[in-house]
């Protein structure tokens, strides 16, 4: 048995057609890698990823337990003052039953969560789930 596996067996060299083949294939890994390269170094594309990610900074920070708790504070203390200067859409819709108006900011506190967050806050909440879970 160890008479057979030390034969001396032919080495296979590689055809010209692989050579080509892999030459062309790196060629084409290249110029791929290359263009995400030129697209990615441009200027506006880069001011624009900028935007991008404040904006999405933005939203996670108005859709964090903080941000929600002082967006529910303002829509509350609207509804009770009346004071649209804060931002309080409870205030712009008057109403004026106090046992009605903190179901009301209830509402559109989650309501300004989907708004200003979006996606953002469906991410939020599936992490938070995933982390509860």
């Amino acid at each position: 048995m160890s008479g057979e596996d030390t034969e001396d067996k032919p080495i296979r060299k590689k055809g010209w057609t692989r050579r080509i083949a892999s030459v062309l294939i790196g060629l084409a890994v290249s110029l791929v890698a290359g263009a995400i390269i030129e697209r990615v170094s441009d200027a506006e594309w880069l001011a624009g990823a900028k935007e991008a990610q404040a904006q999405w900074m933005d939203a996670v920070a108005n859709t964090s337990p903080i941000g929600v708790a002082a967006m529910y504070w303002t829509e509350v203390s609207g509804a009770y003052s009346g004071d649209v200067s804060g931002g309080s859409w409870t205030a712009a819709a008057g109403v004026d039953n106090w046992l009605l108006a903190p179901l009301l900011a209830f509402v559109l506190t989650i309501w300004r969560s989907f708004d200003e967050g979006g996606v953002t806050i469906l991410v939020q909440i599936g992490m938070g789930a995933l982390a509860v879970g």
